[in-house]
């Protein structure tokens, strides 16, 4: 039955595209099927502080100050054997990480997940 379905949005604050994007979606869907309940969290707010600053911290000092470097990493992040590679040492990091998002995830228990940053969908490959 479809009024009992959660839907979760999860977005990145690193401007503020996805954000809105998420929004956007949440409020298209509350528009089409106001009896869907809609959540949209910043995944920011979900990562501990030290995996937070090296990461998110990371990125924005990156593309200020290295955006050639951004993008060839940019470029290779869909090659099979560089995701396997970082995949290899980063998904203990990010479970350890991601504790507060995980705790969130088994609360709301949602249906389905949507998300507008790779970071987001990136936590569970």
């Amino acid at each position: 039955m479809i009024k009992n379905k959660k839907i979760l949005i999860l977005s990145l604050s690193t401007g503020s595209g996805h954000t809105r994007a998420a929004e956007a979606i949440k409020k298209t869907i509350l528009q089409q099927y106001p009896h869907i309940n809609v959540e949209h969290i910043d995944m920011l707010h979900y990562l501990s502080n030290p995996f937070k600053r090296a990461t998110v911290d990371a990125y924005d000092l990156l593309i200020k100050t290295s955006p050639e470097l951004w993008g060839i990493l940019y470029k290779h992040s869909n090659n099979a054997t560089f995701l396997n590679i970082t995949n290899k040492y980063s998904k203990k990091i990010k479970n350890f990480n991601t504790k507060k998002l995980h705790k969130y995830l088994q609360e709301y228990q949602p249906n389905y997940i949507i998300s507008t940053h790779f970071f987001c969908t990136d936590i569970y490959l």
